[in-house]
């Protein structure tokens, strides 16, 4: 697919990926990649079954017009928002204390 990220192992997010991007988290086999977001993040959808961490103080927003399903954790004290007319079904386990704004 055009303008799909795939990644398999950690990636620090720093405002470097693209705002219409759809990032898919894999998960495989109990060996999970992460996306870490250490600087805030906006990009236009998530998927898969990985892991989220957010940083202190930082917000993974997912700016999507389109339905997704992610099942993976998220974990930090960071914020995810979702913003847009999509909606996002979130599954799997969290920790942390992560802020959500939908």
């Amino acid at each position: 697919m055009a303008n799909e990220q795939t990644t398999t192992n950690t990636t620090n997010a720093a405002a470097a990926i693209a705002d219409t991007a759809r990032i898919h988290v894999l998960g495989n086999n109990g060996v999970n990649a992460t996306l870490r977001v250490s600087n805030s993040e906006t990009i236009g959808a998530l998927t898969g079954n990985g892991n989220v961490n957010i940083l202190t103080g930082q917000t993974l927003t997912v700016a999507s017009d389109v339905t997704t399903v992610f099942n993976g954790g998220f974990n930090g004290a960071g914020t995810f928002r979702k913003t847009g007319v999509g909606t996002i079904e979130l599954g799997g386990t969290s920790t942390g204390v992560i802020n959500t704004e939908i």
